[in-house]
């Protein structure tokens, strides 16, 4: 959803993704997608004011020269080492974001509007049975999900 979000405020949104998503990405709303099997970030030569990293993928300091000065480099999925990144880049014009970021009332207000007006469009990949919950999490770590995966509770 972080695209179709991005897209309501009125951002620029480009993506990187497999071939196969291409479509997918841009049906979302991003103007411009890259095919990372075909272009490596360091190909790209366009700045952002962020980077947002879903899935673990990119290296910060491969990313750095894509983020204009006061940029963010946002992992959505943190380990260890982005947790150290942020702490090292705290003071740095071109900072890592990470971790889990309060609740605001007026953001979900924003959400619900969103839905509310049929303006996001829930991407599924897969549905599991509660009793399926090792297989959700085996296909999860894979990496190669495709939006959600849910886990139904009969």
């Amino acid at each position: 959803m972080a695209i179709q979000i991005a897209k309501a405020m009125g951002l620029e949104v480009n993506g990187i993704c497999s071939s196969a998503n291409i479509h997918l990405v841009r049906k979302l709303g991003a103007q411009k997608v890259f095919d990372y099997n075909e272009h490596s970030c360091s190909e790209i030569d366009t700045t952002y004011d962020v980077v947002l990293d879903t899935v673990g993928s990119t290296k910060h300091f491969e990313m750095r020269k894509h983020l204009n000065t006061g940029g963010r480099h946002v992992y959505l999925k943190c380990d260890l080492p982005q947790i150290f990144l942020a702490l090292a880049t705290r003071f740095s014009s071109k900072r890592v974001k990470t971790g889990i970021s309060p609740d605001k009332r007026e953001d979900l207000e924003f959400i619900k509007g969103m839905a509310e007006e049929r303006q996001l469009c829930p991407v599924v990949d897969r549905i599991f049975e509660f009793s399926e919950i090792a297989e959700a999490h085996a296909y999860v770590d894979q990496g190669h999900k495709v939006g959600s995966v849910l886990i139904s509770i009969d």
